[in-house]
């Protein structure tokens, strides 16, 4: 899957810094940075 770009809401920036201490770069991270994932 290619992800091109990312629409970002307000609450859902807000929810990723208050519960999860992840900045919005952060997260955009693990999409374009092709992660690798491991199928068992």
């Amino acid at each position: 899957m290619y992800i091109d770009d990312l629409v970002w809401l307000p609450d859902i920036i807000e929810k990723l810094a208050i519960k999860h201490r992840v900045t919005q770069n952060e997260a955009e991270e693990v999409f374009f940075n092709r992660p690798q994932y491991p199928f068992c």
